[in-house]
């Protein structure tokens, strides 16, 4: 705690940080939010890249995935996938 007290003395330490909303819950990610229809979805994402690849061309592959990030969007992502139509290209 009182390394705590000596940094929230620095000059130009905003008064909130002072008396923080400890109810709210913080996650370590950036969520992403898309509406269809009447259907609110919050995800938050990955990127995968392959570190050392042997071959010049898997260097350039990123991979994103998306999760929910909570039980009403994997409910709705759920009803989604199952009442679309198949695509036809």
């Amino acid at each position: 705690m009182k390394l705590l007290a000596e940094l929230l003395r620095y000059p130009g330490v905003p008064q909130a940080w002072h008396d923080p909303e400890l109810g709210t819950v913080l996650v370590p990610v950036v969520p992403v939010s898309f509406r269809k229809a009447e259907h609110a979805f919050h995800f938050f994402s990955t990127v995968t890249t392959l570190g050392t690849p042997q071959d010049v061309a898997a260097q350039e592959i990123r991979i994103e995935c998306f999760f929910p990030v909570d039980a009403s969007t994997t409910r709705a992502a759920q009803w989604l996938a199952a009442t679309a139509e198949p695509r036809r290209d």
